[in-house]
């Protein structure tokens, strides 16, 4: 939670159904309400919004909503004062107050999580009187006229605590529906994020991801535990990440099914699911899954398990230490070390979700 330098974002506006859903907020934007945004996920809510505020050179604060977000969290609190007496407090303003005081861009993401409070917090900003009262501080706090107000919501269908918001409040918004990225698009992102990236490999990976969401999301055919699923743009760019950064562990680095393990089957919590998964690898691509459990090696330099490496610390004053670590355990450890390699905390946590 917090501001974004905007201008350190890239993003791919050329592909059809991007470009298009790019111009129906800008249409939107002629209006003074604010924007929301509604779109499966991975479709580039976010994104797209990062891309207008880099345009438009705005200063963007994203803040992600969830059932425990509290309205403190987007105006400010009492906190102990630094240096101060015992029970000394000082007012603090959150993220939300300073930007809408500022006239920057605010996002806020994951609508339908929020709690019914911040939707009865928000109402005043977003009505005529454009203010926000501190009962704490006892005055009210005006938005700039340059403050420009986005949210982002999934469809409610798409499960995780999600609720229909109140007629009342989406009515505050423009509300614009951005549509699904097909294969023509995908193809197009990758071979721009890779120039060198051969197009039928492309064109396997985007039609084994296609394969993975028709079977576990749309005909819902298997992968019931755990649901629901979503493979979409994100997996695709994880799998293209991992492509392009090979560790040299691989067997076949420039093989693209040596990172299925990683992307897709660890994150499946049946041992039928994976075996489903390994089952669709045949129909795309022309060798099989690894099946062999991931190796570990230690020493006192690094630590491999599998494909991935982690460089250890000096033992200073201490024997080196060998942790228990169970075997059935090896090919998780795997996908968390090379999703912390590639700075993915969310295929991560899958991965050691037991």
């Amino acid at each position: 939670m917090g501001k974004e330098d905007s201008n350190s974002t890239t993003f791919e506006t050329q592909a059809p159904t991007t470009l298009n859903n790019l111009l129906r907020i800008l249409r939107a934007s002629q209006l003074e309400k604010p924007i929301l945004l509604e779109g499966s996920p991975g479709v580039g809510k976010t994104s797209v919004v990062t891309a207008l505020a880099s345009l438009g050179r705005h200063k963007l604060c994203r803040i992600n909503l969830s059932d425990q977000t509290d309205i403190i969290d987007l105006f400010g609190s009492d906190f102990p004062l630094e240096g101060g007496q015992a029970g000394e407090f000082i007012w603090k303003d959150a993220a939300f107050l300073i930007a809408m005081q500022r006239g920057d861009w605010v996002l806020l993401d994951e609508m339908n999580l929020a709690p019914q409070s911040i939707l009865e917090g928000l109402n005043a900003v977003l009505d005529h009187r454009g203010t926000v009262f501190i009962p704490e501080l006892g005055r009210s706090f005006t938005r700039h006229p340059t403050f420009r107000l986005f949210a982002a919501q999934n469809p409610v269908q798409q499960g995780g605590g999600r609720k229909g918001l109140p007629k009342s409040f989406v009515n505050r918004f423009t509300k614009v529906y951005l549509d699904e990225l097909d294969p023509t698009d995908l193809l197009m992102i990758m071979q721009r994020q890779n120039t060198a990236l051969p197009e039928q490999i492309a064109s396997n990976i985007i039609k084994f991801n296609q394969l993975i969401h028709i079977d576990t999301t749309v005909t819902k055919a298997w992968g019931s535990r755990g649901s629901p699923w979503e493979f979409n743009l994100r997996d695709i760019m994880r799998w293209l990440a991992l492509f392009s950064g090979s560790t040299n562990l691989e067997t076949s680095p420039q093989d693209p099914v040596e990172y299925i393990s990683e992307i897709y089957l660890q994150r499946f919590r049946s041992s039928e699911d994976q075996e489903m998964v390994r089952r669709k690898v045949p129909e795309v691509f022309s060798t099989p899954i690894r099946t062999t459990r991931a190796h570990l090696l230690m020493t006192p330099q690094h630590t491999q398990i599998g494909h991935s490496l982690i460089t250890c610390k000096p033992a200073v004053g201490r024997s080196m230490y060998n942790p228990p670590i169970i075997q059935t355990h090896l090919n998780a450890l795997e996908v968390a070390v090379r999703s912390r390699e590639n700075d993915s905390a969310e295929t991560a946590v899958r991965a050691l979700r037991v």
